[in-house]
């Protein structure tokens, strides 16, 4: 997707934008904003939201010679790794793994989100019971409306492909494609297909779907987990490696740069 296109999509589906120092920005709670892009660098000394949108303060990602706050640490996959992903190129276990989950599982790219709607609760309550973080499961089943409406609001700017095992979805990853970055977003499964593999059949299919767009240049998924060392490790089987992103806060009004840290700091 085209940034404009992306931009576009945000804000028909009614997020808080404004266009400042030619920087899209989203307001994501009354004063405080972010880049509309998800990780987009922004030079701090030339680009900031307007002044009336950042009375509590802003943050962003900057270069990495810019005067920073700390760093974000995420798993990432940048160019040339990107255009030379490969099945051989993995390791001898990882493959045997994929070659297995591609046999279980028929990946989907989801256009008709309503049809899957029962399994993907289902997925999320699973979930949930496995992480114990976030919502609870109950809120699945009692808010099911509120939790469905926030799916369908993000659907025109956020792909959502699907693992089927045995007729029914076990497992979606929802990602993000602005311009030459992709951002996997969330990954969901059912704990009692595991051993079917979804997750290494969608992440193996999701990096070829990148390499063959021809112009994603970065990949992030999601932040290094520091109490989640298997979850990095299998990120990393398939050429993720954890990586610092410089950011700036600032707070009120920018005046103040929030928290002061260390050089080495990494904000988690």
């Amino acid at each position: 997707m085209t940034v404009h296109d992306y931009i576009a999509a945000k804000q028909v589906a009614g997020f808080d934008l404004h266009l400042h120092d030619g920087v899209w920005w989203q307001t994501l709670r009354r004063g405080y904003c972010k880049p509309a892009i998800p990780l987009e660098e922004v030079d701090p000394a030339k680009q900031r939201p307007a002044f009336a949108k950042m009375a509590i303060g802003f943050a962003h990602r900057v270069p990495e010679d810019a005067p920073r706050s700390g760093y974000w640490r995420h798993l990432v996959v940048r160019q040339p790794q990107v255009a030379e992903f490969a099945l051989e190129k993995l390791e001898s276990k990882r493959r045997s793994s994929i070659r297995k989950a591609l046999r279980n599982n028929e990946i989907i790219r989801i256009d008709d989100l309503d049809r899957y709607r029962r399994d993907m609760t289902d997925i999320v309550i699973s979930t949930a019971i496995r992480n114990k973080k976030g919502h609870l499961p109950e809120y699945y089943r009692d808010s099911n409306d509120e939790w469905w409406q926030s799916i369908r609001r993000v659907s025109g700017f956020t792909e959502f492909w699907g693992a089927i095992h045995e007729g029914r979805m076990v497992a979606y990853t929802a990602i993000q494609v602005a311009g030459r970055r992709a951002v996997f977003d969330a990954s969901k499964s059912m704990t009692e297909y595991f051993r079917a593999r979804p997750n290494d059949a969608l992440r193996f299919t999701l990096l070829e779907s990148c390499k063959a767009r021809g112009n994603v240049d970065e990949i992030i998924s999601g932040g290094w987990s520091a109490d989640k060392p298997t979850l990095n490790t299998f990120k990393e089987s398939f050429g993720f490696s954890g990586q610092n992103i410089p950011f700036i806060r600032k707070m009120c009004f920018g005046l103040f740069k929030n928290p002061v840290r260390a050089p080495g700091h990494v904000d988690a």
